[in-house]
C-alpha cells in the first residue's frame, strides 16, 4: 500500500453466530474468579447478572470484575449498562425476579411489549403473505433470541 500502513479490525457482530460462543469462551476466567470468591451469577455471552449479599459487596464485586475484565482480559465494562441494583430491578435475557416471599421468574415488560409488537408485524392481514410465510417468519424470529443487557 505504497508505505502506508492500516490498521484492521474484524469483529464478531452483537448477536451474531459466533457472539455467544467467542464470549463464552473467552469470559472463563471471569467466571472462575467469579466461583472462587463463592458469588452466584449467571451469564449468556457477554451479559451477566451477579448476585451479592448487600449494595456495598456488589460494589466491590463490580469494581473487582472491571479491573479483571479491563486488565487481564483487555475487554470493557458497558458503564451505562452497568448497575448494583436489587435482584427484582434487573433482568437478564428479558427474565427477571419478583420480589415476593415466593421466588418467582417474571418477563420484563419492556421486552414483552417489543415482542408483542414484532409478532403483531409478523401477522398484520395487510401485509399479502400466506399461511406458510407468515409461519416460516415466526419460526425465524423465534429462534433469533432475544436481546441482553449487561451485568
Amino acid at each position: 500500500m505504497n508505505g502506508v500502513v492500516q490498521e484492521l479490525w474484524e469483529v464478531t457482530p452483537r448477536g451474531g453466530f459466533w457472539s455467544p460462543l467467542l464470549s463464552n469462551i473467552f469470559l472463563k476466567e471471569s467466571n472462575k474468579e467469579l466461583d472462587r470468591k463463592g458469588h452466584r451469577f449467571c451469564q449468556y455471552a457477554a451479559d451477566a447478572n451477579i448476585y451479592a449479599k448487600s449494595k456495598l459487596a456488589g460494589e466491590k464485586v463490580l469494581a473487582s470484575i472491571e479491573r479483571l475484565l479491563n486488565k487481564r482480559l483487555r475487554l470493557c465494562v458497558n458503564r451505562e449498562k452497568s448497575a448494583v441494583a436489587r435482584y427484582h430491578e434487573r433482568s437478564l435475557l428479558g427474565l427477571g425476579f419478583t420480589s415476593e416471599k415466593i421466588l418467582k421468574v417474571k418477563i420484563n415488560e419492556k421486552y414483552l411489549a417489543r415482542f408483542k409488537g414484532q409478532v403483531r408485524g409478523i401477522t398484520r392481514r395487510s401485509r399479502g403473505r400466506s399461511i406458510p410465510q407468515i409461519s416460516e417468519e415466526h419460526v425465524e424470529y423465534l429462534g433469533s433470541g432475544w436481546d441482553t443487557i449487561a451485568w
